[in-house]
């Protein structure tokens, strides 16, 4: 399959310097707990931007190599782990890899089924793909702000 790899991190890195587009990565296989999604859209973060330069090198030790970057996708289950009990094949879905993972920027994905849902049908893959980790960071952002609210000020909510 083709894939988007960081071939270098660290501080005076440039994106056209360190990506390179490989076509000979292995597909990857499903776990029991996994399902294999052919990817249709994906997004770019500004962490995906930050672990390029190296600021969350810490990282780098527990990331899986060749390193494929990438977190939030979009597409349609190809197959599912014996364990997978929510999606199936043909299933058109969206969701987040997981932080040490990651692996958005290829053709396919493994990924536990629980980082992948039903993509809304109102939404197009581009669309859907655009949601999982600025959608999370919202949210928690307003939960961390009601918390603080609440704490702080309980008779204004």
């Amino acid at each position: 399959m083709k894939a988007a790899i960081f071939e270098r991190q660290g501080p005076n890195e440039t994106p056209a310097g360190a990506i390179r587009i490989h076509d000979n990565i292995p597909v990857p296989v499903p776990k029991d707990d996994e399902v294999l999604v052919k990817i249709y859209a994906a997004a770019l973060n500004p962490v995906d931007y930050k672990i390029l330069l190296g600021y969350l090198s810490i990282l780098s030790h527990f990331q899986p190599k060749p390193f494929i970057p990438g977190f939030d996708f979009s597409g349609v289950v190809e197959s599912v782990g014996k364990s997978c009990k929510t999606l199936k094949s043909g299933d058109h879905v969206y969701g987040m890899a997981h932080f040490l993972k990651c692996g958005a920027l290829a053709e396919y994905v493994a990924i536990n089924e629980s980082l992948v849902s039903i993509k809304p049908s109102n939404l197009n893959f581009e669309e859907a793909a655009s949601i999982p980790l600025c959608g999370l960071t919202s949210y928690q952002s307003l939960v961390d702000v009601c918390l603080y609210l609440w704490s702080s000020f309980p008779l204004l909510l």
